[in-house]
């Protein structure tokens, strides 16, 4: 293989030493220097996961003017150009972008429009709102057209023109989504406003007995009571009640000295819906794996 290059790098590396720093992959040499790959005219951070180009395509940098001025431009993926800012200017620029497309869902329609807005590949996208949201970025799209659709069904719209100022792929999009996140129909939040009451769509294998188990853990509470399969709660002046049927999977609502859009909101809250805790789930379903040494350095024993 070539030799690879280097353009004035960390102070007192070669570019042997260099490259033996790049194969780690090691997030604290972030900042020591930048990787040119002359093959795609981009330069990365040394911790970059994008697949290693071969040896002979490579440049060493100590500044992103130098890697500039050989005419290279800045990884969508790791975004060195991003490394050198300050935290407190990635989460400015994160939610202005986010307040961007809470204004007007419809201009990003899927993820990866989104990727392309923001100006960063799909994983840098996943590993940006990994690090600032704690969510993926479709969870986000889809929590901020249901929210947007709310308002819109809220200030009078119908429900067809809901689904296309929201962005909805489809109009079965625009009711599977609304009913994932809110437990009920497009048509019943808009009754909201006039309501005494309202009925919540419970999903399958609902833990309604650990959820009653929870809000029960206070007997002698004074603004929360719990008899049988009924929730009372006194809560912002008011009162709210939850009758919740296993079988027909639903949980009735009633409140009185509250407006529907609050009922509703305490309710889901209440009941643990309109989250999305299936990549949770997927992800602590199997056992921990077990290592492959002890502490001692010796195989664990056998059980």
């Amino acid at each position: 293989m070539g030799r690879v290059r280097a353009h004035q790098g960390d102070a007192g590396l070669d570019d042997e030493s260099l490259y033996n720093l790049l194969v780690l992959r090691d997030p604290a040499n972030d900042g020591r220097f930048l990787v040119g790959v002359l093959s795609t005219g981009s330069y990365c951070l040394p911790s970059c996961p994008a697949r290693r180009p071969l040896r002979k395509n490579l440049r060493f940098f100590r500044t992103e003017q130098e890697a500039l001025a050989h005419g290279l431009r800045p990884c969508l993926l790791c975004r060195p150009d991003w490394f050198s800012r300050r935290e407190v200017w990635h989460e400015d620029y994160f939610e202005r972008i986010t307040a961007q497309v809470r204004q007007d869902p419809a201009g990003v329609p899927d993820t990866g429009s989104l990727a392309k807005f923001v100006g960063v590949s799909q994983a840098a996208l996943n590993a940006w709102f990994s690090r600032h949201a704690q969510e993926l970025p479709s969870s986000f799209l889809r929590r901020t057209r249901v929210k947007h659709a709310c308002r819109l069904l809220a200030s009078g719209m119908n429900a067809n023109d809901v689904c296309t100022s929201g962005g909805f792929a489809s109009p079965a999009a625009f009711h599977a989504q609304f009913a994932r996140l809110t437990a009920i129909t497009p048509v019943a939040w808009s009754a909201l406003g006039t309501a005494e009451a309202f009925t919540l769509r419970l999903p399958a294998n609902y833990a309604a007995r650990e959820v009653l188990g929870f809000h029960s853990r206070d007997p002698e509470g004074i603004c929360e009571r719990v008899y049988e399969n009924r929730i009372t709660k006194g809560i912002h002046g008011g009162i709210l009640t939850l009758q919740l049927d296993s079988a027909a999977r639903t949980a009735r609502c009633k409140f009185q000295g509250l407006d529907g859009w609050t009922a509703h909101q305490v309710a889901v809250r209440m009941l643990g819906l309109g989250q999305d805790a299936a990549g949770f789930e997927r992800q602590f379903a199997a056992p921990p794996a077990r290592p492959a040494c002890s502490e001692t350095g010796r195989p664990p024993p056998s059980h």
